[in-house]
């Protein structure tokens, strides 16, 4: 968790309790909040923020991996949260109620049996993808109304997911992204399968949908069942 005072540096505070679950506490060891400070957090912890304002931090969604089909665990990097900002009690602790910038997205494609999968990449044919921007951690508002808003929005024509390669079998294989929010509805997309050695690639395409914050959605490309929901979305 990062934690900047605002109008100063960030400090980094690492999890001391509760993995996991919907609420953690942090330590920042010897560094300790001064109650007449008042503080904003922001998730995952980047010691790129260093001399970088907390109005104006910057983030991006490119990059993403993915260790085989349907895996989510390496989402936590790009799931992008943020607080209002706070002041600490008489103690010295402070609560920061953390919300969600972007959305999970998953993207099912029925692809030959016995390919295997190395990246796959999400074309607007459209307009251009959002796929990054700027967080202020300095927004006014308390924390049952906050909404994080993404600044600045940075554009791409496409977003790549790459994956530890994976042999596809019958079944929808399915790709997972943190995406930004956005409206894609009525957008051409194609999805472009390629294989571990690049000498195979696959193209599906679906009309798209709008991307809401904090809310999952599913991209059924090509042959892919558009009835299909996972159980835990």
């Amino acid at each position: 968790l990062g934690i900047y005072p605002i109008g100063g540096e960030q400090v980094a505070f690492p999890m001391s309790s509760s993995s996991g679950t919907m609420s953690a506490k942090f330590d920042g060891g010897a560094w300790a909040l001064r109650t007449n400070y008042t503080y904003a957090a922001y998730f995952p912890f980047s010691p790129d923020y260093y001399n970088i304002s907390e109005t104006e931090l910057p983030v991006s969604y490119l990059g993403q991996k993915q260790n085989g089909d349907n895996d989510l665990s390496l989402l936590g990097r790009y799931s992008f949260m943020t607080s209002t900002a706070s002041n600490p009690d008489a103690a010295g602790n402070v609560n920061f109620t953390l919300k969600q910038v972007g959305a999970w997205a998953q993207l099912r494609v029925v692809l030959p049996e016995g390919m295997n999968v190395g990246k796959a990449t999400l074309i607007d044919n459209t307009s251009d993808l959002i796929v990054g921007g700027t967080l202020d951690l300095n927004q006014d508002a308390s924390s049952e109304t906050f909404v994080p808003v993404l600044n600045n929005p940075v554009y791409s024509s496409s977003i790549t997911l790459e994956t530890e390669e994976f042999v596809a079998g019958a079944d929808p294989v399915k790709f997972w992204l943190m995406l930004p929010p956005q409206n894609l509805t009525g957008h051409d997309l194609t999805l472009v399968v390629t294989s571990s050695g690049g000498n195979t690639t696959v193209e599906a395409s679906m009309t798209g949908k709008e991307i809401v914050r904090n809310k999952p959605v599913v991209f059924n490309f090509g042959d892919a069942s558009n009835d299909y929901k996972p159980d835990y979305l």
